[in-house]
């Protein structure tokens, strides 16, 4: 779904095959989405959009990184995991710890930007849109795309 070129007609319409078709929605896609998945790749895809269609605005997403809430303890449950367990794996953070991301886009001067239409990880430094980066390792430099 993610793409420079991405509009909001695409998104609606991805929307409403998802909507129609649950988790394995669209045969021209091979993956099974969950809601979760799927809403995050829509916000992204809807960040470029606007992004796009409204220059003068500073318009990026970011993650918080894995909070610990009943979410993260949802998604070590359906690993096969305790929620201990998990946390060695993704360290999830305590909700009070989550704002990194959000401050550091809403502070930073738009000329410290990497950019609009961006995505930031949870330690507010650039993160690829389709691939997990590992907080506090080396920014993401976009030269394999968004």
């Amino acid at each position: 779904m993610v793409g420079d070129d991405v509009t909001w007609e695409d998104i609606k319409k991805l929307s409403a095959e998802f909507l129609a078709g649950g988790s394995g929605f669209g045969s021209e896609y091979d993956v099974t989405w969950t809601p979760y998945g799927f809403s995050k790749a829509a916000l992204n895809s809807l960040t470029i959009a606007l992004s796009r269609e409204h220059p003068a605005l500073v318009i990026n997403a970011c993650s918080p990184g894995m909070i610990r809430t009943d979410l993260f303890a949802d998604y070590a449950a359906q690993q096969g995991k305790s929620i201990d367990e998990s946390i060695a794996a993704f360290g999830p953070k305590d909700p009070s710890e989550s704002t990194v991301a959000p401050l550091a886009l809403l502070f930073r001067p738009r000329e410290d930007l990497k950019g609009l239409g961006l995505y930031y990880g949870s330690d507010g430094l650039r993160s690829p849109f389709a691939r997990y980066r590992q907080p506090n390792s080396p920014e993401y430099d976009g030269s394999q795309g968004r």
